[in-house]
């Protein structure tokens, strides 16, 4: 391993693939290939893809096969085993490199969990004491996650008063929904009616004044007093 530099960094990025790039960098170091996650969506990727970079303070990059498709999410993110992979012999040689490495796995480790914890349910710092143990699980098996007038976790049945309110309130917009489309039928229909009876009117003016070329157009004005509704 060369010497790396561990600087604060977040193990984990991710990108939205345009359907044309197939090389994507992770901005954190790398010390072995299969440490690196790499989903498309939300399933491991199922294209092959290369790896390179490794053990470098800047991170790395890899490079897919074929571009994923455009729309698609990628999430690239460090997943180190966590296991102790060195051991100190009593009174046996003592090399710094051995001891760096070790620590600088150690601190890659540390940004992993702490990465992971940053994307878990948790109390912000000013918030005040309450304990946030989940009941037991027989207690809380086919039941909501609610929290008691302390803001501690509890188990919850559904709250018949809460449905009863919601389902009022679904009828009263299925209602309302069915009022605004009966009121626009109605007028469509009016207004259909309304469009037969200019029809007919104008039918009526044809035949009680046909067109003459000799007449003036005052001498033939429709004589509204002779139609019939």
């Amino acid at each position: 391993m060369t010497d790396l530099i561990v600087s604060a960094a977040t193990p984990r990025q991710q990108y939205l693939a345009d359907g044309v790039e197939r090389a994507y960098g992770f901005p954190f170091p790398l010390l072995d290939a299969n440490d690196l996650l790499v989903w498309l969506n939300d399933q491991p990727s199922p294209l092959a893809y290369s790896v390179s970079g490794l053990n470098q303070s800047a991170g790395g990059s890899i490079l897919f096969a074929s571009p994923p498709q455009a729309g698609c999410r990628i999430t690239l993110a460090r997943r180190m085993a966590i296991k102790r992979e060195t051991d100190f012999v009593e009174g046996g040689a003592f090399h710094a490199r051995a001891l760096n490495e070790e620590l600088d796995r150690l601190t890659l480790l540390i940004q992993q969990v702490d990465e992971a914890s940053q994307r878990a349910l948790q109390a912000i710092p000013s918030d005040a004491p309450a304990g946030l143990n989940l009941p037991l699980r027989d207690d809380r098996a086919g039941k909501f996650l609610g929290f008691d007038a302390d803001g501690a976790p509890q188990a919850s049945l559904l709250n018949p008063a809460g449905i009863t309110l919601a389902l009022q309130q679904i009828t009263a917009l299925l209602a309302q929904a069915e009022a605004a489309a009966a009121l626009a039928q109605q007028q469509a229909q009016d207004l259909e009616t309304k469009l037969q009876v200019l029809a007919w009117q104008q039918q009526v003016l044809q035949r009680q004044h046909p067109a003459s070329p000799g007449l003036a157009a005052s001498q033939h004005a429709p004589n509204w007093a002779n139609l019939k509704s």
